[in-house]
């Protein structure tokens, strides 16, 4: 669904799918503003629905219902942001799943899929993630659009391990120290690594974040854009995961890495000349292009080389827990991190507050020992 003005006329165009599932183009006045427009749009997209339902049953497949949710739900009322999400995760499924039709999925088809997941190592975070998606897309098929007249996903549940670690992987001291030995100066990922390490910064806010966000003058940062990952290209969205813009503090060693950064930055300009690609990007290979996701994968790539347990998020981890451990209170390090409540780090770091708490009950036992 999409809208353009013509004049003084606002137009809004959607696709539809006649009974057979072939999708079909309409575009139409919708009026002299564009809500009037989207009011419109909404209304004749319904109208096209309730049509299909009072057609007669037509034999779709799950990968052309997820097409068509992707196409009239997701497009209409998701950020660019999750749109991509969604779209990543429910290609892969349709990979698995779409060749059968629609009216045939089962609970047991879906549920053997996460099961298939955690086989195959993905974390129940993941796991949980693809479960939620699956059992959005199949309501809106129940009780939406009318599909379908019973619930496959109802009762889907995210399997786990009894072994399972409850806790988030933490690099150790040791561990960074090879880490940081391999990916040094000069290396594409060293200023990444620094920012999630130094900062807390996920992924795709240090690959977004730029020269205009940094304060020199004030040691302070501001983290108020993401890069993500569509499927095919990448993009910059102007809000983080948390939606909240936050600035924070930088300590001395990742300021000297940033205004090395920005001084290496310099002489590349003058070094490529004009095959130099500008940008006020702080994260860049040497002629200036972008760093993109897959450098973090390489990330990845290593530590496992390295038989070292995590990703490039275990930075982001890390460098909350040292905080932590180091003292700091669990609200101000909730705030430098962008969660959305103090309940979200507790729960996240859990190792790390009962460790705290057995700290404190020593100190305490210490304070009221009987004379």
């Amino acid at each position: 669904m999409y809208f353009r003005k013509k004049g003084e006329k606002w137009y809004y165009t959607i696709y539809v799918e006649d009974v057979y599932g072939k999708r079909r183009k309409i575009e139409r006045v919708g009026g002299r503003t564009r809500a009037e427009a989207k009011k419109k749009a909404k209304e004749a997209l319904k109208e096209a629905n309730e049509k299909i339902l009072t057609s007669g049953p037509k034999e779709r497949t799950f990968a052309d219902y997820i097409d068509f949710w992707l196409s009239n739900y997701a497009e209409v009322n998701l950020t660019q942001f999750t749109q991509a999400n969604y779209t990543m995760i429910l290609n892969k499924v349709a990979e698995a799943l779409g060749e059968h039709p629609l009216s045939k999925i089962t609970s047991s088809m879906l549920q053997d899929y996460l099961n298939q997941m955690k086989r195959d190592g993905y974390a129940c975070t993941s796991i949980s993630t693809y479960r939620a998606v699956i059992t959005k897309v199949i309501n809106d098929a129940v009780y939406t659009y009318r599909y379908l007249d019973r619930n496959p996903a109802s009762n889907l549940h995210t399997p786990r391990s009894d072994d399972e670690k409850k806790h988030i992987k933490v690099f150790t001291p040791k561990e960074m120290k090879v880490i940081l030995d391999y990916f040094h100066h000069g290396k594409d990922l060293y200023v990444p690594i620094r920012l999630g390490y130094h900062l807390g910064l996920r992924a795709g806010e240090c690959l977004a974040l730029s020269w205009e966000d940094i304060d020199f003058d004030t040691n302070m940062v501001c983290v108020c854009k993401t890069m993500y990952y569509n499927g095919s290209y990448t993009d910059v969205m102007h809000r983080t995961k948390g939606k909240r813009a936050r600035t924070i503090v930088m300590d001395d060693t990742i300021m000297k890495v940033l205004r090395q950064q920005k001084l290496d930055q310099k002489k590349n300009r003058k070094k490529y000349g004009s095959r130099y690609i500008e940008s006020d990007l702080v994260c860049t290979h040497e002629d200036g292009r972008p760093l993109c996701y897959y450098q973090i994968c390489t990330f990845n790539k290593f530590c496992k080389r390295k038989n070292i347990a995590g990703t490039f998020h275990c930075l982001r981890h890390t460098h909350a827990t040292m905080l932590i451990e180091a003292g700091l209170d669990l609200d101000y390090v909730s705030k430098r991190l962008g969660h959305s409540n103090i309940r979200t780090t507790s729960d996240v770091y859990l190792h790390t507050t009962k460790k705290r708490d057995k700290n404190a009950k020593e100190i305490m036992d210490h304070m009221y020992q009987q004379p």
